[in-house]
């Protein structure tokens, strides 16, 4: 089972060039988006994101196991 419960998420962060709030899924990070108002190209970087979100959806993978196993 893989949750993706996190990568499923957004957040906001404002443009560079316009400063108009952008709300981008979280599966976006370390890929580039254009921003919808002034078209200015975006370089999502991961920085480690992306691990940190994986390790969190193991987590919670391994909870609802624990879980389902609590209950058998």
């Amino acid at each position: 089972m893989n949750s993706d419960l996190f990568k499923n998420s957004s957040f906001s962060f404002k443009c560079p060039k316009c400063g108009t709030n952008i709300n981008v899924k979280v599966k976006s990070v370390g890929s580039m988006i254009t921003c919808p108002f002034c078209n200015q190209n975006i370089e999502l970087q991961d920085d480690g994101f992306s691990n940190g979100i994986n390790e969190a959806n193991k987590l919670v993978d391994k909870f609802n196991q624990d879980l389902k196993n609590m209950f058998k």
